[in-house]
């Protein structure tokens, strides 16, 4: 009984062991690990062994020596081969990196000269805006000015002298002089809100 129950208990194991392979077999399949990289390996590896045997044919017993050379291209690499390489790699990133660098410099350089001239520009035009304010009747600029933004109003306003901008004020809305009043008195740089 002793013989034949461990007959029973290696069919057991043996069952087992086939159903956990066949199970794992199909599971490759179902996720498709067994088409992206199982069979593409099986493959190389059955064309390489093809390949060999007729290598070896046509080669001579005198190549079958080992030789001092450095390993042909396409062999396998050795690690100071992936080092020097992926220095290679590195040196060609930064000098690209460096090149964009500079580039992105240089338009910054070139951004900040066409702001500042069209600032220079928008100043000429608000100094030209002011000069003809301040010709005109303090009641017919306020009537202009009153339809201006406040940053625009305040501008212009900042151009004109004194004395004609106080009385182009004393003509404006109170609540809206008092606004630009605090505007104007605010330090540069402190939000609105």
């Amino acid at each position: 009984m002793s013989q034949r129950g461990a007959i029973n208990v290696l069919g057991l194991v043996a069952i087992f062991a086939a159903t956990a392979v066949l199970l794992t077999v199909v599971m490759l399949f179902v996720t498709g690990v067994a088409q992206r990289t199982i069979i593409p390996r099986l493959q190389q590896r059955a064309e390489q062994a093809v390949a060999e045997p007729a290598e070896g044919a046509a080669s001579s017993p005198a190549a079958a020596e080992p030789s001092s050379a450095p390993p042909p291209a396409g062999s396998e690499a050795t690690p100071f081969d992936s080092l020097r390489a992926l220095r290679a790699q590195i040196r060609v990133e930064q000098a690209r990196l460096e090149a964009r660098s500079d580039t992105l410099a240089a338009q910054i350089a070139e951004w900040k000269q066409l702001r500042a001239a069209a600032e220079n520009a928008a100043g000429e035009r608000v100094a030209a805006l002011a000069k003809i304010y301040a010709t005109m009747k303090p009641e017919a600029a306020a009537r202009a000015l009153v339809r201006l933004d406040d940053e625009t109003f305040e501008r212009v306003l900042a151009r004109i002298d004194r004395r004609q901008a106080g009385k182009i004020l004393s003509l404006i809305d109170p609540e809206r002089v008092a606004r630009l009043t605090r505007r104007a008195a605010r330090p540069t740089g402190v939000d609105a809100s």
